[in-house]
């Protein structure tokens, strides 16, 4: 597993009311800063409870669509979050970067 360091945890963020959700080794703070970066400086407010790592339960029950935009989203296609950190961690995760986001 690349990381920052071989002590850092991977672990996936809710960035706004189940919206958008970023994977890193930071803390909450240095994934705001990231998403700052990525997004402006004025998208994420300082007095908001996000990011927050994602609990056990959420990491079972949120679904990852493993396919093409504008695919239908089936459970057949589709991991848990759980599922899908696991592949992530494996190929390497050693910045803040979006994970997944929901399709309007």
């Amino acid at each position: 597993m690349a990381t920052t360091s071989a002590q850092a945890t991977v672990r996936i963020f809710e960035m706004n009311d189940f919206v958008e959700w970023w994977i890193g080794t930071g803390t909450p703070e240095e994934l705001r800063d990231a998403y700052r970066a990525a997004y402006g400086d004025d998208t994420f407010p300082d007095d908001q409870d996000l990011p927050r790592p994602l609990e056990d339960r959420e990491l079972d029950t949120l679904r990852y669509f493993i396919g093409d935009e504008g695919e239908i989203p089936t459970v057949e296609r589709s991991r848990t979050f759980r599922e899908q950190l696991a592949v992530e961690e494996q190929a390497g995760v050693d910045v803040p970067r979006m994970f997944a986001c929901q399709d309007w």
